[in-house]
């Protein structure tokens, strides 16, 4: 899970982390929460340092979130 407080000042960063973020495969659960189901922390790392958002963005691995079904089933994790 990857979440994001992109200051209005850098908008055009934040737009650009949120089509980089839908183009990898990311699904927004809000305007400023994007999920993925697999290890991507070497990847978020470059794009905190391609963007200059290292402290606005933040990692997390989560193991379970509320009403998950339809995300499992959109990552094909389950059928």
């Amino acid at each position: 899970m990857l979440i994001f407080d992109i200051p209005e000042r850098r908008k055009k960063s934040r737009e650009q982390v949120r089509k980089t973020l839908a183009t990898i495969g990311f699904v927004r659960l809000q305007d400023s929460v994007w999920l993925y189901p697999y290890d991507c922390e070497d990847l978020i790392t470059l794009l905190k340092a391609d963007f200059h958002i290292g402290k606005d963005l933040l990692y997390l691995i989560v193991d379970s979130l509320e009403g998950d079904t339809r995300l499992k089933h959109h990552f094909g994790l389950i059928h």
